[in-house]
């Protein structure tokens, strides 16, 4: 059986998993002042980013599916008897390629969605696909079936949309989001439908310094700090730059131990 790339033995999900640091331009209470964040892996083999990222992709996927009027809940099944197993990804990902060639036929449009992989305990993928139409299920049954998927097929009706985020966290789990293996793509849309926004340049660049070691070295001089969900300091600011800071030792486990100088 395939396995989750989430491996929590190799990992202490209670510690951050990066000791990188960012350092920016930060305005508050109308000064310009100098934050420092910290930089997360956001791997989904990672313990302490992966169960983060994907309660995130959770909640983007039930805000697109608001936006998109994305309706109907789709899950496409595997036949158990194909095989081999180490297979079994690629060749769900190709019926489904073929499928929706399939859909924009008989529509005449292309169908608006978003894909969730799921990898069951039994080692077999699902789909769990959000559509903005109704598609009969005989239909679908017997497309999937005729390109090589299998003939168990389901289709549901988000009833309100306004509760599809809490429809959504019924079925798209965390745990689910993860269960796919390493290199896989949880999840996939059509393309009238972006996830996430494009990001901004906002000038922050890689701090010299582990965040770990700059935050101990900030002390007193830290003007304000915020915390992630698990009650660690993911960024806090200053009045001016950290400068006056030394590497002296680095010890076993690679952490740098920094000397302050005066910087009053």
């Amino acid at each position: 059986m395939s396995s989750s790339s989430l491996d929590s033995s190799k990992h202490n999900c209670n510690k951050p998993c990066s000791k990188i640091a960012a350092i920016g331009g930060v305005e508050l209470g109308g000064k310009s002042l100098v934050g420092y964040a910290r930089v997360y892996c956001k791997g989904w083999s990672c313990s302490y980013c992966g169960p983060r990222k994907a309660k995130e992709m959770a909640r983007l996927i039930g805000e697109r599916a608001k936006e998109h009027g994305l309706s109907r809940f789709v899950t496409l099944t595997l036949d158990p008897k194909i095989t081999p197993e180490t297979q079994h990804i690629k060749h769900i990902r190709e019926v489904w390629r073929k499928f929706r060639v399939y859909l924009k036929r008989k529509f005449g449009s292309t169908v608006s969605f978003i894909a969730v992989m799921e990898l069951h305990k039994s080692g077999y993928p699902h789909l769990h696909v959000l559509v903005d139409r109704y598609i009969h299920q005989e239909w679908i049954s017997h497309t999937w079936n005729r390109l090589g998927g299998g003939k168990i097929v389901f289709i549901e009706k988000v009833e309100d949309l306004r509760k599809i985020g809490w429809y959504l966290g019924k079925y798209l789990t965390k745990d689910m989001i993860l269960s796919a293996p390493h290199g896989t793509r949880r999840v996939t849309t059509s393309r009238d439908i972006k996830l996430r926004e494009p990001k901004e340049e906002t000038g922050w660049r890689v701090a010299p310094f582990p965040f770990e070691a700059l935050y101990k070295v900030a002390g007193e001089f830290i003007v304000e700090e915020e915390k992630d969900e698990n009650g660690h300091v993911k960024i806090f600011i200053v009045e001016n730059k950290i400068e006056n800071i030394i590497p002296v030792t680095y010890d076993a486990e690679d952490e740098v131990d920094l000397v302050k100088e005066e910087t009053r």
